[in-house]
């Protein structure tokens, strides 16, 4: 089920999310990735650089732990281009 623009701004502000989250209504963005099916979009995250390069992709994601992976792998390609 997609969710809609309303949904998504109702669970950041239940979650203090300080960013808005995508609402792929028509599963335009969801096709460019690969990760829909049929009438629904999988479970995906992306992390892009500030070009647009995706520099990592999670598929099938576990939402108890990919807050934390997420913030992990960040660090490290912020630690990556310090270098």
């Amino acid at each position: 089920m997609r969710n809609n623009i309303d949904s998504h701004a109702e669970f950041c502000d239940s979650e203090g999310l300080k960013f808005p989250l995508l609402a792929d209504t028509n599963g335009a963005v969801s096709k460019v990735y690969g990760s829909w099916i049929g009438y629904v979009s999988m479970r995906h995250s992306l992390i892009l650089d500030l070009q647009g390069v995706i520099r990592e992709t999670f598929v099938k994601v576990n939402p108890n732990i990919h807050s934390t992976e997420v913030l992990a792998r960040l660090e490290k390609l912020q630690s990556e281009e310090k270098v």
